[in-house]
């Protein structure tokens, strides 16, 4: 018991360094940060506006000129052990873009809304930022 005091007094003397101010941030712990500017492509890729579709009669309906997709960009974070292959995927296969970095560094200074999904155990931050 004594020596469990002691080494309670010894570490509150030397006291511990505090964590690097970096660590704060989420995606400089493991993931890379993507940002693409196509949203409203991705919106019509996933089918979220498509009229004639059966199979999204339960999907929530966009409207037309609600929003100015042009003028949004989209950011995730993404482990870096999947960053490249993403990367590759979707700039070679997909209708959309993507591209490594932050949106507010690309002229997208409004921050507009989080949305996090989750599959599995793994579960995927998307910041949406207004021009």
């Amino acid at each position: 018991v004594g020596s469990l005091y002691f080494v309670i007094l010894l570490l509150m003397l030397i006291r511990v360094r505090k964590p690097n101010e970096i660590y704060k941030a989420p995606y400089t712990t493991g993931c890379q940060l993507m940002y693409t500017t196509d949203v409203g492509v991705i919106l019509n890729f996933s089918g979220n506006v498509n009229e004639n579709s059966g199979a999204n009669d339960r999907m929530r309906r966009l409207g037309d000129g609600d929003l100015d997709y042009d003028s949004m960009c989209a950011q995730i974070c993404v482990p870096h052990i999947g960053a490249r292959p993403l990367l590759g995927f979707v700039n070679d296969r997909l209708p959309f873009s993507i591209d490594t970095g932050i949106c507010e560094e690309n002229g997208y200074p409004e921050f507009i809304i989080e949305k996090t999904f989750n599959a599995a155990t793994y579960s995927l931050d998307v910041d949406v930022y207004y021009q």
